[in-house]
């Protein structure tokens, strides 16, 4: 009897390495889209409300990485992984160390990412407090990652977390329900990045290349594409709701366009 598991399971080091390396990995192609990431944000910022608007951000991540935490400690503190209805592990006791070693190096491995994704948002924060809305902007031009860096963290963070419960699944519940985590697991991943990509790539300055003047028309005399019209609304032009939508939205953006024309306040920032 020793600390090691190798008198049951020979390899019982290579899924602890193996999460390891897909934190690694994930957290240096992190390091590489972050600059892009707080780019993408910034571009679309006012300048004006730029200190205000990134410790909003910084306040939701740090609020979801710390929840985040408390799950990840949940499921550090759980009962070893047990099976249920099958009886694989009877024949080979091996496997279920490898399956435990494996989910506690995952979990393991997100709760630190937790804490430090809360921790970067602190200590942001609390530099960025004390700044003037002209020198907060001096600091995001000299450190764009700092909004980057969080969202990367976190990200790498909730990846090893879903690991972790497709291993418990495997190891609880056999196979086959661990086959529809990581298949649900896979199709959440595909649309949260599509989504990602879809904001990521949003600029109000190519936004409806005709003006928003046709919100103010009839319906029927509506942009027929989105690429026109710069909203998809357009396909439920039959809908009353939808009409009123575009028409209030529409009008706040032509009342916010005519006062700059005319050298007011800007409204917005």
């Amino acid at each position: 009897m020793g600390w090691w598991a190798d008198s049951v399971s020979d390899h019982h080091y290579v899924g602890p390495l193996v999460i390891c390396v897909v934190g690694a990995v994930v957290l240096l192609i992190g390091q590489v889209i972050t600059t892009r990431i707080s780019a993408d944000i910034l571009e679309i910022c006012a300048p004006a409300s730029l200190k205000e608007s990134a410790k909003s951000i910084w306040t939701n991540i740090g609020v979801t990485s710390a929840l985040m935490l408390t799950l990840v400690a949940a499921m550090l503190q759980v009962d070893p992984i047990g099976a249920v209805g099958f009886t694989i592990f009877e024949e080979d006791p091996g496997l279920l160390i490898d399956i435990q070693q494996t989910y506690v190096a995952a979990v393991v491995t997100s709760f630190p990412l937790n804490l430090m994704c809360m921790l970067l948002c602190v200590i942001n924060m609390s530099y960025v407090e004390p700044l003037t809305a002209t020198d907060a902007i001096k600091f995001f031009f000299d450190r764009p990652d700092t909004l980057g860096d969080p969202i990367t963290v976190l990200v790498c963070a909730a990846l090893l977390m879903w690991i972790a419960l497709i291993l418990w699944v495997l190891g609880t519940y056999g196979m086959t329900l661990a086959i529809v985590s990581a298949g649900v697991g896979l199709v959440i991943w595909i649309c949260v990045s599509m989504q990602w990509i879809v904001n990521g790539s949003f600029n109000p300055e190519a936004l409806a290349p005709g003006g928003f003047k046709w919100t103010q028309d009839d319906p029927s005399e509506w942009p027929t594409s989105k690429a026109k019209a710069g909203t998809k609304m357009v396909f439920l032009r039959k809908s009353k709701q939808i009409q009123r939508l575009v028409k209030k939205l529409g009008k706040a953006i032509l009342d916010e366009e005519e006062s700059l024309i005319k050298g007011e306040p800007n409204k917005v920032w």
